[in-house]
């Protein structure tokens, strides 16, 4: 199943006649863990927030989504979310006058994305690895994240890092898709090969 036909749309960059100005602080100190976790849990998701709004996750840059908004998430920076987002799809965004609220909203709305992609990746992209790339220490790489997957797709070529980091996600993830499959079907196909051997011995 394609679970991105209905998104294949491309959506040219929206230019905003306004000066760049720093991001403005939101910060959730007086809130207490409990409360902005209730906050998220219950608080009404929304992809609109001071005027813009944002495409689906599989309709942006590979590289924010699965690079970029990870890293600022480690870091546990809020407002940084936000524009990363609409700095992928908008030019001079303007997050000044953004209202509390609404950046709660948009978390939210990131949050529900994400889980959205977790699940279709661990339903069609995931893989147990190779007894043998363990023992070799293939979990060595974890550290790098997605990184690993867009240098591969590069043919690990740094020169072409930034054509995939650019690439919307679905696009990226249907190569994946064929690539697992193409790997699936190779294993079978050796299998069925050492089989044969075997037999005429």
């Amino acid at each position: 199943m394609n679970f991105f036909k209905w998104k294949n749309k491309s959506k040219q960059v929206q230019t905003l006649p306004i000066d760049e100005e720093p991001l403005p602080e939101i910060s959730l100190e007086s809130v207490s863990v409990e409360d902005f976790r209730r906050m998220i849990k219950y608080g009404k998701a929304s992809n609109h927030i001071a005027g813009y709004k944002s495409e689906e996750f599989i309709n942006l840059k590979y590289g924010v989504i699965k690079i970029e908004l990870p890293k600022i998430q480690s870091k546990g920076l809020i407002i940084e979310q936000v524009n990363a987002i609409l700095a992928s799809q908008y030019e001079n965004v303007d997050l000044k006058n953004v209202i509390g609220n609404d950046v709660i909203s948009f978390l939210i709305w990131i949050k529900q994305q994400q889980e959205f992609i977790y699940e279709v990746e661990s339903n069609h992209l995931a893989s147990d690895p190779d007894p043998d790339m363990i023992l070799a220490g293939i979990q060595r790489l974890n550290k790098y994240g997605d990184y690993v997957t867009l240098d591969s797709l590069a043919d690990n070529k740094l020169i072409h890092h930034e054509k995939i980091y650019n690439m919307p996600y679905w696009k990226v993830y249907e190569k994946l898709k064929v690539d697992k499959e193409r790997r699936e079907i190779e294993k079978a196909y050796g299998k069925v090969i050492e089989q044969k051997h075997k037999n005429k011995h």
